[in-house]
Formats: C-alpha cells, sequence, structure tokens
C-alpha cells in the first residue's frame, strides 16, 4: 500500500527531470503501461528528445513524425536494443506505446539515463571564473585616415567615421564587460573570505555564492531541493 502511494510521486519526479520540450505527463506513462495509443507519439517525441541529446545531435522540432520514428529506431539499434517488436511498429506512430515504455525503460538501465539528465541539469553549486588575460589599457591612438582607392566607385565607398564610431563602441562595450568581470572576482573573493572554514568540505574551505544565498534565503531554493 505504501509503494502504492509512493509510485505517484516516483513517476511525476521523473516527469520533471525529463527534456521540458518533449515532457510527457505523468498520465501518458499510465497509458503507455496499457498500451494505449494516445501515448504513443508523445513516446515516439520524447526518445527522439532523449536519444537526440545522447548524441550530441540537434533537435528539430519541424522533422516530420516518421523522420523522428526512423532515428529512434537507428539509434535503438545502434545502443543494442533488440526486441524485433519494437522495430516492426508503424511509423505514423499510432501504436505501440508499451513497446516504446519498455524501450525507455531499457535506455534508462542500460545508458544511465536519469544519471545523465540529473547531471545535466543540476544546480551547479561551485564558484567558476575564467582568467582574463587581455591588456588592461588599450592602446588610445587611433590612426585616422580618410583615403579611400581612386579605382572604387562611389558604391564602394565606406563612411570611416561610421567605422571609427563602431570601434569605439565595441572598446567601450568592451571595458564595461572588461570592469564586470573584475567586480565579479572582487565579490567571490568576498564571499570566500568571508565565509572561510565554514563548509564541511575542508578541500575548499568556503561556501560558493549558492551556498551562501542558500543559507540567507532557504525558501527560494523550494522547487529546487
Amino acid at each position: 500500500q505504501q509503494r502504492g502511494r509512493a509510485l505517484p510521486g516516483a513517476v511525476g519526479a521523473l516527469c520533471r527531470a525529463l527534456p521540458l520540450r518533449a515532457r510527457p505527463a505523468p498520465d501518458t506513462l499510465r497509458r503507455a503501461r496499457f498500451d494505449r495509443p494516445q501515448a504513443s507519439l508523445d513516446f515516439w517525441r520524447l526518445l527522439y528528445a532523449l536519444l537526440k541529446q545522447i548524441h550530441r545531435g540537434k533537435w528539430t522540432e519541424s522533422d516530420a513524425t516518421d523522420n523522428q520514428i526512423r532515428f529512434v529506431k537507428s539509434a535503438l539499434w545502434y545502443h543494442g536494443y533488440g526486441r524485433p517488436e519494437l522495430y516492426r511498429l508503424p511509423s505514423d506512430g499510432s501504436a505501440g506505446s508499451r513497446e516504446l515504455l519498455l524501450a525507455f525503460s531499457w535506455l534508462l538501465h542500460r545508458l544511465s539515463l536519469l544519471e545523465q539528465l540529473l547531471a545535466r541539469n543540476r544546480v551547479k553549486t561551485g564558484d567558476e571564473t575564467s582568467v582574463c588575460t587581455c591588456e588592461d589599457d588599450l592602446p588610445n591612438s587611433q590612426k585616422d585616415t580618410t583615403e579611400i582607392a581612386p579605382e572604387y566607385g562611389l558604391e564602394d565607398r565606406v563612411d570611416v567615421r561610421y567605422l571609427q564610431w563602431l570601434n569605439g563602441r565595441l572598446r567601450f562595450q568592451w571595458r564595461s564587460l572588461h570592469a564586470q568581470h573584475q567586480e565579479q572576482c572582487k565579490l567571490l573573493h568576498k564571499i570566500h573570505l568571508f565565509t572561510s572554514g565554514s563548509h564541511m568540505d575542508q578541500t575548499l574551505g568556503h561556501f560558493s555564492v549558492i551556498e551562501t544565498d542558500l543559507v540567507r534565503q532557504p525558501e527560494n531554493y523550494k522547487q529546487v531541493m
């Protein structure tokens, strides 16, 4: 009886871990268990999205249903899925939801699919920052020239003042980005300094930004937890 009560929660948690654009409703899994044809297309889309993600391919929503089904069958065959019943399913996605549920369960076990999804979608608690190797001071000298090759016609001429304006705008945006990066590093250093010795992991010794915010405002992370 306790297992029966826990099952809907487990199914809901599994669905929330799946890719958003092809995420099935928990009721879809129940329908597939009883081989309802209404669940077949949703499962084909789910398997297509998962296998595309595994193979680092770009998922295109406009792909025709038969193309998605063909890709899923090929990818499952590549990974060693051997049930012939799946490969006999129609290419219009009108039937076979139970077979697709079996294939999905096989993927979860064979490829450690759930672990991959959780690792990919997890909230990163550590702090990461890039190292800027650019020069702090850019040369301020600009070589002003308005010379244009005489053989070019009027339609080929470029307004050098416009190019200089673009260059100045780019330099300004780079300086702003560089200043923001330096400010981020200073704030990270403050957090690491003030939380030094607080972390359970002594190899780290300090809290990250996410961990500090979690301690200060735990209510903001209820859905994540």
